[in-house]
């Protein structure tokens, strides 16, 4: 496959991955207003510390409104995540230059599949459009981590962390593969925990609280949605330690030792059903299950 068609199969997966479908698109209100609160520093924590991911979403809706405010921010957030998801995908397939193409294609697909379970999800049909920079980001990080491009690393987390905490994956990254530089570790947390503390303090809150109890609650609802979002992803993260074992040498073996310190933060803070937050274990996952699947 030429580079151009390739570039166009990429193009169109992610529009099909993030096209909106029935049930979808809603003409009420409540998403439009939630973002114009947020934009008017009149809604709660965590969403507030997202605000210029909400602004940009917010400013797009804005040009669609006369479709209605309900659809016009659906539209916006579509949009914009069909366009993070193909940038991604690009980046995706730079940080895979050790496989040939038709491996990297199946990783690709293999990852988009698991995007496309994801939005199945009653929490992510509309999966907010901070998470797709982040991944974004996080991907980008990891290409500059197996460049040893510390320069870049550094701006990649500090204007991620602009969106969302999990970008300080990447720092936790960079000390698996990098135990004695201590002090570079250090300075990279500090230039991802700096814009964080910034936006607290800008919107008056230092930090948000999260009920521990959550984990503990029992519901049938929450039952079913573990069993049927969180526990697939369970059997994924399996099959890429099962792939670690296979390929201990490779980038993302290494770095396997994220997936599980991630899914704990996850757990721990009472919120595994939503699929969304597990996107930045995607593009280290989706190499390591590639290469079980390879050995079977």
């Amino acid at each position: 496959m030429s580079i151009n068609k390739r570039i166009l199969f990429f193009l169109l997966i992610s529009f099909l991955v993030f096209l909106p479908i029935y049930g979808h698109i809603q003409e009420n209100d409540f998403n439009y207003n939630k973002h114009e609160k947020i934009i008017n520093k009149e809604f709660y924590a965590p969403f507030q510390y997202r605000y210029v991911s909400y602004f940009i979403n917010f400013s797009l809706a804005n040009m669609f409104l006369f479709l209605g405010k309900g659809i016009a921010i659906t539209l916006s957030t579509f949009l914009i995540n069909f366009i993070l998801c193909f940038f991604s995908i690009i980046l995706f397939d730079r940080l895979l230059n050790e496989y040939k193409t038709t491996e990297k294609n199946f990783i690709i697909m293999l990852f988009l599949l698991i995007i496309c379970f994801m939005r199945f999800s009653p929490s992510c049909t509309l999966i907010p459009i901070d998470n797709m920079i982040n991944l974004f980001f996080i991907i980008a990080g990891l290409i500059f981590i197996k460049k040893n491009d510390f320069k870049k690393l550094i701006l990649t987390v500090f204007l991620g962390s602009f969106f969302r905490e999990a970008i300080l994956i990447l720092v936790f990254i960079y000390f698996i593969l990098n135990r004695n530089e201590i002090k570079k570790t250090i300075f990279l947390a500090i230039s991802g925990i700096v814009p964080l503390l910034s936006i607290r303090l800008f919107f008056g809150k230092f930090l948000y609280r999260y009920s521990l109890i959550r984990i503990f609650y029992f519901s049938f609802d929450r039952i079913m949605t573990t069993l049927i979002y969180l526990v697939p992803f369970l059997i994924l993260i399996y099959l890429s330690y099962l792939g670690k074992k296979v390929y201990r040498e490779s980038f993302y073996s290494k770095i396997w030792l994220a997936i599980p310190f991630y899914l704990i933060i996850i757990i721990l803070i009472g919120m595994p059903r939503e699929t969304r937050l597990f996107l930045p274990l995607l593009p280290v996952m989706s190499p390591l299950i590639y290469e079980y699947i390879k050995k079977i």
